[in-house]
């Protein structure tokens, strides 16, 4: 009787374990609260000193050229405020109703510590922008430029379809979502399926330039 009632008493035991205190603690673990004020992956914070279009005009310059190579300089100025553009900028192309062409550039090489003459390099810094009608903070700027040369070489490479011309011309700063675009006189070529163009130089204007 004494065998059976300890092998009764070691069976229920062995139950119990398997079974599990329903009043245990749980070991699954708990889901992540989100956290305030997150920013998602690959989201960028807004910057609420960037220039914006409201902010900033584009115009050209100048241009110069013939016989299929133009040169052009356009200049974004006009700050309402003091703000900063993130550059350099890339260059677009558009048609008449403002589709985009894709036309591929080439930057130029960035501009070295102690070089001033950014129309043969690439300022690679953002540019403190302020207005016209005030006088520039330490170290601002009232309009940057950019000179852009255009070469259709459709003689040595000739185009498989018709080309389509290129009517406005966008200087496009991607960081902060600036688009500024200048629109191009009727007589400046440029064909969308063989120019070769190149931002050649971009930077801010100096005082008195």
């Amino acid at each position: 009787m004494r065998l059976i009632a300890a092998a009764a008493a070691v069976a229920a035991l062995v139950l119990l374990i398997a079974c599990g205190d329903d009043n245990s603690p749980s070991t699954a673990t708990p889901s992540p609260s989100p956290t305030e004020g997150a920013v998602a992956p690959g989201q960028q914070t807004p910057n609420p000193d960037a220039c914006t279009r409201v902010d900033v005009i584009g115009r050209l310059v100048s241009t110069e050229g013939a016989a299929g190579h133009t040169f052009l300089t356009l200049e974004v100025s006009g700050a309402e405020r003091d703000c900063v553009l993130t550059g350099p900028p890339e260059v677009r192309w558009y048609d008449a109703d403002g589709a985009g062409l894709g036309v591929p550039f080439t930057p130029s090489a960035e501009c070295g510590h102690d070089e001033t003459d950014y129309v043969t390099c690439v300022f690679p810094n953002q540019v403190s922008m302020s207005p016209a009608n005030a006088s520039p903070a330490a170290g601002a700027t009232t309009a940057v430029r950019a000179f852009v040369s255009v070469t259709n070489i459709d003689v040595l490479v000739p185009c498989a379809s018709p080309s389509k011309q290129a009517h406005i011309v966008g200087l496009q700063f991607p960081q902060v979502s600036l688009d500024v675009q200048v629109e191009l006189p009727d007589d400046i070529e440029m064909q969308t399926c063989s120019a070769q163009v190149d931002l050649v130089g971009y930077g801010p204007v100096l005082t008195g330039g």
